[in-house]
């Protein structure tokens, strides 16, 4: 077999072992991601998962049997929606493939992250305490409704005025929230080994999880 013909197998072989890598790992995911993921926001997801990806190229990911048995006319509403907001692109006419827009990629990544997220508060507790303090001036008081608003949708609860908590295992995602919208000089978020008189506060995180 020609040296040439070899590569272009071992590549196509490594391209199908990357792309069931990666179903596999949506697969771990579907419980999160239903209960967090809109049929725009899972789109985006399967579209940079298939890197290059016809319609056609959809129905094989796991995330479609999710959000999309049934509605293929409705998924493909959903991308032409998508593709007018400026989040995918179709590539070469001959070749109609649809591919994520620099912004299309940030919104996948932020879904993702969410999904992560989800699965975060239902893993086993390891003990630790998720504890985040702010300072944010008055005057730039809209980062301060933002993270408040974020830190809810990271399953923390106010303990005092500039103080939340968590037990979930968050930390890794928010601190890129945190770093990404440039507020991390008014932020400190911290990881506690023991916290005192817990009872009461373990009681209302249990009713977060699924």
């Amino acid at each position: 077999m020609p040296k040439q013909r070899k590569q272009l197998l071992a590549h196509r072989l490594n391209r199908k072992r990357a792309k069931q890598l990666v179903f596999d790992i949506r697969k771990q995911d579907i419980k999160y991601a239903s209960r967090v993921l809109s049929l725009s926001k899972a789109s985006l997801i399967l579209i940079g998962d298939l890197a290059g990806a016809t319609i056609a190229s959809f129905w094989p990911h796991p995330y479609y049997h999710v959000f999309c048995e049934h509605r293929r006319r409705s998924f493909q509403t959903t991308l032409s929606r998508l593709q007018k907001q400026g989040l995918i692109a179709k590539g070469k006419e001959k070749e109609k493939f649809f591919i994520l827009t620099k912004e299309g990629e940030k919104q996948r990544n932020n879904a993702l992250q969410y999904v992560a997220v989800e699965k975060g508060k239902n893993e086993k507790w390891d003990g630790k305490w998720r504890v985040l303090v702010f300072d944010i001036p008055e005057k730039e008081k809209s980062y301060r409704e933002f993270l408040r608003a974020e830190l809810i949708d990271y399953g923390f609860i106010q303990l005092q005025k500039s103080v939340w908590i968590s037990p979930f295992r968050v930390s890794e995602e928010l601190n890129t929230t945190i770093q990404d919208y440039g507020i991390d000089k008014w932020v400190k978020l911290m990881i506690a080994d023991a916290l005192f008189d817990t009872g009461d506060l373990e009681k209302k995180f249990d009713s977060l999880r699924v």
